[in-house]
């Protein structure tokens, strides 16, 4: 008998594996493809979400949808398809997540520990209403590497389906050496598939709800998989003695007004009694009153403000109500707010932490000790002084897409951007060591920190990989600074040739000299911008070489060729000022590699286009490889096969 959720969550694991050693940049590609394929297929999806929209109004006319949600619905509305389409184009602007070596220990001469940031595996999202999450989700999912499996509400049935099918024809269509499986994104339609997926925690990961509180209590009360969201939102805002009452009244009304449905809209407000003694605090409840807020309030507060000559007589009647205690365990997502009066910042970090959510808390207060006081003692994941609670957000706080926001203890906590979607591995090299080796009277661990340029040669990053047969590798560096060069890169060494020397009569001299091991190639264009290539055979060793680029004359300033008269294509790379391209080439014939091996940094203006690679640091021009990249012989030792080592 099939078992659809299962056979669903085996292939996700399945791809979840073939994701873990894909590259940044064909990631991007992917992401690109995406883009593509939805922009032609536009209509397509509209007709799928006009039978959606249909459906939704009749349930809006029953009572049995909120116009709130059906505006949710709707992807055909305004510009809201091309904001889609161009968070799809923003994500592949983020630095990937994985593969970051946050801890490097050295146990032992010979013996290494790093620490390094992975993909978490397989997510399971399950969302209501807002289709552009099946995008979103998916482009984030695979921006980190991991595989993603989606369940959207009903309500949405038809549109999300059309997404999420034209994103896995976009990934089919994408070329055999990407590596990531149209399996990687996947789509349930079925409640009965929610409930079947929440028992796999054999192969699902992680669960990400995003939706109303209480879907979230649900999966958390109905999975053993670990849970990244929040079931409430209940943000507080306290107004202490000695704020700045301007600066009380934008920052309640916005906190509460701006956006009263979402989870980080504020829903208690707390005032220091000293403000209604003075009656300071009657401004601040007026400005929230004719913000449209009405005010649930304990019996102090309320008698104060009816009291007060600031208060119209329209708002007492219409807008001020006693509160019970439910009322501060309520997240209202309206504009309702309640009230209370609290005698100092002790007493309100107590209501805080007794009543609130643990999502999003702000103090105002010109007092910096006070502020600090607060944010440090208040439990939640974010804790503001002086600033409206609505900052609570991951496109607000930078990380340029969010996940959603978690107020779990584990993992991760806050708005969480791609950094959620990662965990991490340590990695242990090793030359025959044993545990035994180690104690009282023998070996002693040495417990070093490793700095970067010393990492072992296994862990650089490749900022490009080429195909299998490829030979050499580029890295780009924006200054000179952050290029470690070794002693085969330096003038005495019999692998430099000057650039004003650089012929291709020279390049052929070095080849034969040195056994065909190197085989410098120089730029096409011989102006001052020149370099070399150092053209990989046989086993060899990390070789580095220097680009010049005195003058940018608009042209490549390097074009590196697995060969240009010889079969195996290249890549050219365009660069402007200071840029530094380095080669590198993988074991030497008769040594070991240089050590410590220099330090290749990120270039996050990588990209990888159409069956070729590019690749250019900012503002440069990128211009595409010559595929295709192949064998210079049928010699299997003499192919070097690039994939990430991390």
């Amino acid at each position: 008998m099939s078992n659809p959720a299962l056979e669903t969550a085996r292939a996700a694991r399945l791809a979840s594996v073939d994701m873990q050693s894909v590259t940044d940049e064909q990631k991007n590609q992917a992401l690109l493809t995406i883009k593509q394929v939805l922009s032609e297929r536009r209509e397509e999806i509209f007709q799928a979400n006009e039978q959606d929209k249909q459906i939704a109004k009749e349930l809006v006319k029953q009572g049995k949808l909120s116009a709130s949600l059906f505006k949710r619905l709707d992807v055909c509305q305004g510009d809201k398809f091309d904001t889609i389409l161009s968070g799809v184009s923003d994500i592949t602007q983020l630095p990937d997540p994985t593969k970051k070596v946050t801890m490097a220990t050295k146990l032992d001469d010979g013996l290494e520990l790093y620490r390094l940031t992975v993909p978490v595996g397989v997510l399971l999202t399950i969302f209501e209403a807002r289709p552009e999450v099946v995008v979103n989700i998916s482009c984030l999912a695979l921006k980190s590497g991991n595989a993603v499996i989606l369940k959207g509400g009903k309500e949405a049935t038809h549109t999300n389906a059309a997404l999420a099918r034209v994103i896995q024809d976009a990934l089919a269509s994408l070329p055999k050496d990407n590596g990531i499986p149209k399996e990687a994104v996947q789509i349930v339609e079925t409640r009965e598939d929610i409930s079947a997926l929440l028992d796999l925690d054999r192969y699902i990961d992680l669960v990400v709800p995003r939706g109303s509180n209480s879907l979230v209590k649900y999966i958390q009360n109905n999975t053993r998989i670990p849970v990244l969201g929040h079931a409430d939102g209940i943000c507080s805002v306290y107004i202490d003695e000695e704020a700045d009452l301007q600066k009380a009244v934008k920052i309640a009304v916005d906190s509460k007004t701006n956006y009263t449905a979402a989870c980080n809209s504020a829903e208690t407000l707390l005032v220091n009694k000293s403000l209604l003694q003075n009656k300071e605090f009657s401004k601040i409840a007026l400005g929230l009153l004719e913000a449209g807020v009405t005010l649930k309030c304990e019996s102090d507060v309320l008698d104060f403000l009816m009291q007060s000559s600031s208060i119209p007589k329209e708002y007492k009647q219409t807008k001020l109500e006693e509160a019970v205690e439910q009322d501060f365990y309520t997240e209202f997502l309206d504009l309702v707010m309640a009230v209370k009066s609290v005698a100092d910042v002790d007493a309100a970090v107590a209501h805080i932490n007794e009543h609130g959510s643990k999502h999003t808390d702000c103090i105002v207060t010109e007092n910096k000790n006070t502020a600090n006081y607060f944010m440090t003692r208040v439990d939640a994941a974010g804790c503001y002084w002086n600033a409206s609670t609505r900052f609570a957000d991951g496109f607000r706080y930078g990380f340029g897409a969010e996940v959603g926001v978690s107020t779990n203890k584990t993992h991760a906590r806050g708005p969480v951007g791609l950094e959620g979607l990662v965990i991490y591995k340590y990695k242990l090299i090793g030359n025959g060591e044993g545990a035994g080796d180690y104690g009282s009277g023998k070996k002693q661990y040495k417990h070093e920190t490793i700095e970067p340029a010393q990492y072992n040669f296994l862990f650089v990053v490749p900022l490009v990989v080429f195909t299998d047969n490829s030979w050499a590798l580029p890295a780009v560096y924006d200054s000179l600074s952050t290029v470690q060069e070794v002693q085969v890169c330096q003038e005495d060494s019999p692998f430099f040739i000057p650039h004003q020397e650089t012929t291709k009569e020279n390049a052929t001299a070095v080849c034969s000299q040195y056994g065909g091991d190197l085989a410098p190639i120089s730029n096409l264009n011989f102006v001052d911008a020149t370099a070399l290539l150092f053209h990989c055979r046989g086993p060899m060793s990390q070789a580095w070489i220097r680009s010049w680029d005195v003058t940018d004359y608009g042209s490549n300033c390097l074009t590196l060729y697995t060969g240009s008269s010889i079969p195996g294509g290249g890549i050219d790379i365009n660069c402007t000022g200071n840029d530094y391209i380095v080669p590198i080439c993988v074991g030497k014939s008769g040594g070991s590699p240089p050590s410590p091996p220099p330090t290749i940094t990120t270039n996050t203006g990588a990209t990888l286009t159409g069956s070729g690679f590019s690749i250019a640091t900012p503002p440069s021009i990128m211009s595409v490889s010559r595929p295709p990249f192949t064998s210079l012989g049928p010699i299997a030792e003499d192919t070097i096969s690039f994939t990430s080592s991390l």
